[in-house]
């Protein structure tokens, strides 16, 4: 058989990638690997099992007022553990499981305590957004809200992705979530060195 440039060219372009296809699969399985260790000893932890429930972003009643700003309520995230006219029980991403009092009708939305269920794939892709192109910038209050720092709340909705059979989304998470705890750990290095 003789090979003219073209096949040889051809040859060469199709061994690069297969070369590359063969290192990718290697990693991503390895990852995989690792993600799923991860989900197994937070699952020992003993928090509730996000499988099968329902996502909800939750009204708390708490709120805040900025100068000459009307009073915001403080929403949460996590799934609904239970139910009943008088009452929910809520396991929020930032692990704390709390029982709330519907509020009455008619109360301000600054004070109304309830919730509303939401589609977890698509506010997963949303905050996949959120995560991936981060806005600078000065609003620093959620910084004053939050109980755990993100990774730890990113974390937490990666495992419930996974409990819930969204493998796609928790890959995607778990990936943004190490990209964050890498950035932490290189400010933290900046901080020091400077």
């Amino acid at each position: 058989m003789r090979f003219t440039g073209r096949k040889f060219a051809w040859i060469a372009v199709f061994t690069v990638v297969a070369a590359f296809l063969a290192v990718w699969l290697g990693n991503w399985r390895e990852e995989v690997r690792e993600a799923h260790g991860d989900f197994k000893w937070f699952s020992t932890l003993g928090f509730p099992d996000a499988k099968g429930l329902a996502w909800a972003r939750v009204a708390t009643g708490r709120w805040s007022q900025s100068q000459g700003q009307p009073p915001k309520n403080h929403y949460v995230k996590g799934f609904l553990l239970a139910t009943n006219d008088a009452n929910f029980t809520v396991f929020t991403v930032e692990l704390l499981t709390q029982t709330m009092t519907n509020s009455r009708p008619g109360a301000p939305e600054h004070e109304r305590v309830g919730f509303e269920v939401l589609d977890l794939r698509r506010d997963v892709a949303d905050r996949l957004q959120q995560l991936r192109h981060a806005p600078g910038g000065d609003n620093l209050w959620p910084l004053f809200a939050r109980r755990l720092p993100e990774q730890a709340e990113v974390f937490a909705l990666v495992w419930a992705c996974w409990r819930q059979g969204l493998d796609s989304e928790a890959r995607s998470l778990y990936q943004e979530a190490k990209l964050l705890f890498k950035d932490v750990v290189l400010q933290t290095l900046e901080v020091h060195r400077g």
